[in-house]
């Protein structure tokens, strides 16, 4: 059975953030699409629900312009309670995660990000898609 991509929506007002994200995961078998705009993103994941293409895994910053991370996450799980939400942010101890929405989020990493570490819980939800797809 081939070995599943994961689809991944990356989102970061950043765009030298985003060019990182990217370079150092589509080795890894995850296909990125980029968005530095949060409205934007939502539109794409929106777009792309009920599609082949659907986007597995939501990589956003905490802190942008016109909506932060968390808020992304809200209106996502709004109308996708399955979605998988992972939050890179300079400000790990900032209160805005202190939210009833932080047992949502699957993941926090701070900033700078540590590559492996991701790559490792990508991995993590690739098998988990796997496995539930063979039941």
């Amino acid at each position: 059975m081939k070995e599943k991509s994961l689809n991944i929506l990356l989102v970061d007002n950043d765009e030298q953030c985003l060019q990182a994200y990217t370079i150092a995961l589509e080795p890894g078998n995850f296909t990125c699409s980029t968005e530095n705009d949060p409205e934007q993103a939502l539109l794409f994941y929106k777009n792309t629900f009920h599609t082949q293409n659907r986007i597995d895994v939501i990589i956003t910053d905490l802190l942008m312009p016109g909506m932060s991370g968390i808020e992304l996450l809200r209106r996502i799980k709004s109308f996708d309670e399955t979605a998988k939400v992972i939050i890179v942010t300079a400000f790990p101890d900032s209160l805005i995660l202190k939210t009833e929405l932080t047992k949502e989020i699957y993941a926090i990493f701070p900033k700078p990000l540590h590559f492996s570490s991701l790559i490792s819980i990508l991995n993590k939800i690739k098998e988990e898609y796997m496995r539930n797809s063979n039941e």
